[in-house]
């Protein structure tokens, strides 16, 4: 058991203080509102038609061409859909906004770990920066899903296309986790325009 902790413990400790985090920011009986947030979680039926056919929003004021890519949103209102059926619905965004923090810092330490530092403390040390510097605690501080998505996402898509890219054995593998990530990654172009200047 001893063994075990020692070869793993960066991941061990990395998600200790990242449920820490989440446990501490946790507030039961409320719902998770953020920076220009949606709650797809209200009416699922609805929100999923509106991001399948809403080219034109008519719940926008008298009724607008969308300025967002609401279509982007989908694997997220999917995965909040899912989790629907388990969870309470004042949890589903609470829980999504943590499985982000959660996996960006592990997905960080494994980025840092295998393709750059190849050195556990060294890349425990980036990890517990990632998940601790101010631009991450701005960017939790007030959620907007497609930030949050990205926290998540990046460092995985960036090991598993290094991993593309250097590894021949694995290849096939690789490729197909980096484009699962890669749709899983699409809420973080919601807002396409930030993208655009």
């Amino acid at each position: 058991m001893l063994a075990k902790f020692k070869s793993h413990w960066p991941i061990i400790v990395l998600s200790i203080i990242s449920v820490i985090l989440c446990i501490t920011n946790y507030s039961p009986g409320t719902f998770l509102s953020g920076w220009d947030t949606l709650h797809p979680e209200f009416n699922f039926a609805l929100n999923f038609e509106r991001t399948i056919f809403g080219v034109f929003r008519v719940e926008q004021g008298l009724g607008a061409v969308a300025g967002h890519s609401h279509m982007a949103d989908l694997p997220r209102i999917v995965i909040l859909y899912l989790l629907n059926f388990i969870l309470p619905l004042d949890s589903l965004r609470y829980l999504y906004i943590f499985l982000n923090i959660i996996a960006g810092t592990l997905g960080m330490y494994f980025l840092l770990n295998k393709h750059f530092l190849k050195q556990k403390t060294a890349s425990f040390v980036g990890g517990l920066f990632y998940l601790l510097n101010v631009g991450t605690i701005q960017t939790f501080n007030v959620p907007f899903e497609m930030f949050t998505t990205l926290f998540a996402t990046l460092p995985f898509i960036f090991y598993f296309a290094t991993s593309y890219i250097l590894e021949n054995k694995k290849r096939a593998q690789n490729l197909l986790v980096f484009a699962i990530l890669a749709l899983l990654n699409t809420p973080s172009a919601y807002a396409s325009t930030l993208w655009h200047m």
